[in-house]
C-alpha cells in the first residue's frame, strides 16, 4: 500500500512539523491550543491504545486505499492503526504534543516509519499549505477525520472543507464522525473539550452543494463512540468525490 507518487517532494524539509504552525491571534483558539498540549503532554499516553470503532469499520471498507490522511489526529491511535495496516500515512493536529505523541509511537513501533508522517498545524492554515495539496492531488486517499468537526470553531470548519475540495480528486472518499445536535444534553466524563454540535443533514447537504462529494454511508445514534460513562449521539459519514 506504500506506493506513493512523489513522495520525495513531500519529505523535504519544509515539512518539519513546526514550520507551518502560525501564531494564534484569536484568545478563544489560542486557549483551546494550550488545553489540548495540557491534555497530550501526559506521558501515559504513550502505550499504544486500541482503534476507535470507527477507524477499524473505515479501513473495513477501504482496504484498497494506499494513504490515509488523519485531520485532528490527537495522540495518533487510529493513525497508528491504520499504518500497521499498511496505509500511509499522515497525521495533522494543532496540539504539538499530540504530535510528539504520535511521532513516538510511529517510531517505536514501524520499521518502515519513512510512510507515516505527523504535520502540526492549526485548520486554518490547512488551505495555504499548497506544497502539502500539491503532494495530496496526487494520491488516492481518504481523508478521515474522527472527533475533530465538533471540536472546531465554524470558520476552521470551513477552512478544514476548503482544504479536502483542494487535494481530493475524484473517487477520494472523506471519512468522518462527529457530535451532533442530539448529543448537546447527554452526559459527558470530559466536559471541558471545546464541542460544537453538528446537524448532520444540514453538513450532508452543504457538502454536496459546495464541496462535489456524494453521500456513500450515513448513519447516527449512540453505541458509536462509547467512553466509560459518556455514550456520545454520532454521526457517521462517507462521502466520495464527484
Amino acid at each position: 500500500m506504500n506506493n506513493i507518487q512523489n513522495k520525495s517532494s513531500f519529505l523535504k524539509p519544509s515539512f518539519q512539523h513546526n514550520d507551518l504552525l502560525q501564531e494564534e491571534s484569536d484568545n478563544v483558539v489560542a486557549s483551546r491550543k494550550g488545553y489540548w498540549d495540557s491534555f497530550y503532554s501526559t506521558d501515559k499516553l504513550i502505550r499504544q491504545q486500541p482503534p476507535s470503532q470507527f477507524a477499524a469499520f473505515v479501513a473495513s471498507e477501504f482496504s484498497n486505499f494506499p494513504m490515509i490522511v488523519d485531520v485532528g489526529c490527537g495522540n495518533g491511535r487510529d493513525t497508528l492503526f491504520f499504518a500497521q495496516l499498511g496505509y500511509s500515512t499522515i497525521g495533522i493536529d494543532r496540539s504539538s504534543a499530540a504530535i510528539d505523541q504520535s511521532t513516538k509511537k510511529i517510531l517505536g513501533s514501524d520499521d518502515n516509519s519513512e510512510n507515516h508522517k505527523f504535520i502540526c498545524m492549526n485548520a486554518t492554515s490547512l488551505p495555504h499549505a499548497l506544497d502539502l495539496i500539491d503532494f495530496l492531488s496526487l494520491q488516492k486517499k481518504i481523508i478521515y477525520s474522527r472527533f475533530f468537526l465538533h471540536a472546531i470553531t465554524d470558520e476552521e470548519q470551513k477552512s478544514f472543507l476548503d482544504f479536502t475540495y483542494l487535494c481530493m480528486k475524484q473517487g477520494d472518499i472523506l471519512a468522518l464522525e462527529f457530535r451532533t445536535t442530539e448529543d448537546e444534553n447527554r452526559q459527558k466524563v470530559t466536559g471541558a473539550h471545546y464541542r460544537r454540535y453538528i446537524d448532520a443533514t444540514k453538513l450532508v447537504k452543504h457538502l454536496s452543494v459546495f464541496y462535489d462529494l456524494d453521500l456513500e454511508y450515513y448513519a447516527s445514534g449512540t453505541g458509536f463512540a462509547k467512553y466509560l460513562t459518556d455514550d456520545a449521539h454520532v454521526a457517521r459519514i462517507l462521502l466520495k468525490k464527484k
